[in-house]
């Protein structure tokens, strides 16, 4: 038992002395970095507020994404993405929300039919292209943070899924747009997509940048196949950046 004891007792000293080398060696890389013009402080490396004016987070069509939540002190909301796309999504026959089901047209008899299945959607869209045309987009800030340092994160489990049918929707409307010869509303609609694809980037957490890597992939892609329609204007194209 006196071994153990004395076992238990080196093992207890040599624990704290390694806590105290610890410590000091942290308090000295600090003051390195400090001395540098650098800090470790993790608050200083969220964005400041972005005036509402300028944020496409703060635009009406996005009030329903904050959700309300008394128990998330102190700020009473969570984002959830959910509701928006229940309003772009509320009238469109199932089938075209089926992946399976392939959109794109190229007559424009078709063309005018997806158009008028997806009607609903066109006062949505222009809603979102009037948001997005604000420079930033950021859904949480530096003062948006709880005691313990964590933010409200917003609840992203069925964005990607979501945003998914949100592309297929917009490239097959913006087919038949272009079908029909009309580049502008293709123009607008083809903005909300890279709006979408990008308005997590800004993000402070880790998955948001995921997001935004995996949102882009998609946007890109769309891209890639619309811009080839021989009906857009060259002055329509120099505004896809």
């Amino acid at each position: 038992l006196l071994a153990i004891a004395l076992l238990v007792t080196l093992i207890t000293i040599g624990w704290q002395v390694e806590n105290w080398r610890g410590r000091q060696a942290w308090k000295s890389v600090i003051k390195e970095v400090e001395a540098n013009g650098q800090t470790l402080d993790w608050k200083t490396f969220i964005p400041d507020k972005i005036p509402d004016e300028l944020n496409a987070a703060k635009h009406p069509i996005f009030e329903c994404v904050y959700q309300a939540a008394p128990s998330f002190e102190p700020y009473g909301y969570f984002i959830d993405f959910s509701p928006l796309f229940e309003r772009l999504f509320e009238r469109i026959p199932a089938h075209l929300l089926n992946e399976d089901v392939d959109l794109i047209t190229g007559d424009v008899a078709s063309s005018e039919e997806i158009l008028k299945k997806t009607a609903h959607m066109t006062p949505l869209v222009s809603e979102l292209s009037e948001a997005f045309r604000r420079p930033h987009c950021q859904w949480v800030h530096a003062d948006a943070t709880f005691e313990d340092g964590t933010f409200p994160v917003p609840q992203i489990a069925d964005f990607t899924k979501d945003l998914s049918k949100f592309d297929r929707l917009i490239r097959a409307r913006s087919m038949a747009h272009l079908n029909k010869g009309d580049s502008e509303p293709a123009l607008r609609e083809v903005s909300v997509l890279i709006g979408l694809g990008r308005m997590m980037e800004g993000g402070p957490l880790i998955i948001d940048q995921f997001i935004t890597a995996e949102t882009a992939f998609r946007v890109v892609e769309s891209l890639e196949f619309l811009i080839r329609h021989p009906s857009w204007e060259p002055a329509d194209l120099t505004q896809l950046h």
